[in-house]
C-alpha cells in the first residue's frame, strides 16, 4: 500500500512539473545556471555527458520511504532496468511483489497481489521527472525547473541538491538529492522530499552500464481477471477505462 502511495505521489509531482512555468528570469525556456562554483558547473556537465552515453543500465535498488504516518521507515528492494531513451522498469521483490514500468509516455503499475494494473499517461515534460528518479535524465535538461547546489556525499562522491524554482512545483516537492558515483559519474542514490516533509530514497547497487536488456523487459504480462484503471495526467484527469 505504501509503495502504491509512492507511485501515486510521483504522478502528482509530475503533473505539477508539467504545469510549472519557467519562473522569474527563465522566460522562453532559458536555463537557470547552477548555483555556486565553476566546479559545480563542471560536475553538472560531466554527469550529463555520462548520462547521455548510457544506452542501457541494470542495477539492484533499495527504496526507503519515511513519513509522519509511519512508525518506522518502509523499505522495499528489487531490480532496476533502463533502456534509452525513455524506458524504465522497477521490479519490487520484497516485502511484496510489484512492477512499475515507464515506457514512452505511459507509467504502468502492476500489483499481482490485488491483481490491479494502473496506467497513467504523462506528458513529455512529466516524463523527465520520472527519469530524474531513475537517475537517467541528463541534469542539463532540468535546469529550467531546478536550482542546483553542491554538497559532499559519503564515500568521496559529490551530492547535488535540486530545488524547484517554480512556486507550483514547490507546493508538491521540496527538493531532489542526487549522490554521484565518483567512477561512473552517474547518480547512485536519488532522494526526493515532498512538500510535507515525507521522503523517498532510491539507492542503486551492482550497477552495470550498457548491458543487454531484452525488449520485452518493459512489457507487463497479466493473466485474466486483472482490474485495469487508466489515468491521463497530461490532460489533467481520468481517461476512459
Amino acid at each position: 500500500m505504501m509503495r502504491r502511495r509512492v507511485v501515486l505521489t510521483l504522478c502528482i509531482v509530475t503533473a505539477a512539473l508539467a504545469g510549472a512555468s519557467a519562473g522569474p528570469g527563465l522566460a522562453g525556456g532559458e536555463s537557470a545556471p547552477p548555483s555556486g562554483s565553476e566546479r559545480l558547473r563542471a560536475i553538472v556537465r560531466r554527469v550529463s555527458e555520462a548520462q547521455r552515453r548510457v544506452e542501457s543500465l541494470e542495477a539492484r535498488f533499495r527504496q526507503t520511504k519515511t513519513s509522519a504516518l509511519l512508525l518506522e521507515p518502509a523499505v522495499s528492494t528489487g531490480t532496476f532496468l533502463y533502456r534509452a531513451p525513455d524506458r524504465v522498469r522497477w521490479e519490487y521483490e520484497k516485502p511484496d511483489p510489484m512492477v512499475v514500468v515507464f515506457d514512452g509516455n505511459v507509467l504502468t503499475t502492476w500489483d499481482p497481489g490485488s491483481r490491479r494494473l494502473d496506467r497513467v499517461k504523462v506528458s513529455a515534460r512529466q516524463g523527465r521527472f520520472v527519469r530524474v528518479l531513475a537517475g537517467t535524465q541528463p541534469l542539463e535538461g532540468l535546469l529550467q525547473y531546478f536550482r542546483v547546489t553542491l554538497a559532499g556525499a559519503p564515500g568521496g562522491g559529490d551530492r547535488l541538491v535540486l530545488e524547484p524554482v517554480d512556486a507550483a512545483l514547490r507546493r508538491k516537492i521540496r527538493s531532489v538529492r542526487l549522490d554521484i558515483d565518483p567512477t561512473l559519474h552517474l547518480p547512485v542514490a536519488v532522494e526526493y522530499v515532498e512538500a510535507d516533509g515525507d521522503t523517498t530514497l532510491y539507492e542503486f547497487s551492482d550497477v552495470a552500464v550498457n548491458v543487454p536488456v531484452p525488449e520485452d523487459a518493459f512489457s507487463i504480462r497479466t493473466e485474466g481477471g486483472a482490474r485495469v484503471e487508466t489515468w491521463d495526467t497530461s490532460g489533467g484527469g481520468p481517461a476512459a477505462r
